[in-house]
């Protein structure tokens, strides 16, 4: 199994986190000896990526759900309420240190929390992505009298190479269907124009929209 950049990313930033609470317990753990100056300049480096690369996320979140809609499924809409409180986390971490100081005292907290929040997140992703692709497998289909193998994988490439040209994708991921359904509103988009839509593409893109999975 390969893995695409967004989860490359997401590995990086969750080792980001993690050696963010590391750094942070090297400096306030050693009671007999003060922090070295280079120790504080990593842990904030650290936290500068760890945040910055958040703000990536959010946007590829925001625009995933411009261009789609809101989340569909349990997971894919607790993933997106995770990544809500981190934002609000983190924005209450860069207040207390940089105006309400006297709340320092709660920034480890506030630390390890954090992590523990990207650790959930990265777990969602991987766990949606395994069943993603265990339900990317062929999967039987009928069209227009013809029996066929669809491809779930191929049928999202139809949806946004080829169904995005002509409308917006949010009224179609939005409303369940069953297979039937799907055939009737395939045939229907087909009919407007045959040249742009094949067969074998109606039938892969019935294979992936009667699985239920998000965009």
């Amino acid at each position: 199994m390969t893995l695409d950049r967004w989860a490359w990313l997401s590995l990086f930033w969750l080792a980001l986190g993690l050696m963010a609470v590391l750094t942070m317990a090297e400096i306030l753990g050693r009671a007999k000896s003060s922090p070295s100056a280079g120790k504080k300049r990593v842990h904030r480096v650290v936290g500068y990526g760890f945040t910055g690369l958040y703000l990536v996320f959010l946007a590829g979140m925001f625009g995933r759900m411009n261009r789609f809609g809101p989340p569909r499924g349990l997971w894919i809409g607790l993933h997106a309420y995770l990544g809500v409180v981190v934002c609000a986390l983190l924005l209450v971490k860069i207040l207390i240190a940089r105006r309400y100081r006297k709340y320092m005292s709660a920034l480890p907290s506030i630390g390890v929390f954090l992590f523990i929040l990207a650790l959930t997140i990265v777990t969602l992703s991987g766990l949606w992505r395994l069943r993603a692709r265990a339900n990317s497998a062929t999967v039987s289909v009928t069209y227009r009298g013809r029996s066929y193998q669809g491809s779930a994988a191929l049928g999202r490439r139809v949806m946004y190479l080829k169904c995005s040209r002509c409308h917006d994708l949010r009224p179609v991921l939005l409303f369940a269907r069953d297979a039937q359904d799907w055939q009737r509103y395939l045939r229907r988009m087909q009919d407007k124009d045959p040249y742009l839509l094949t067969d074998e593409d109606c039938m892969n893109a019935i294979a992936y929209l009667s699985q239920g999975l998000s965009p």
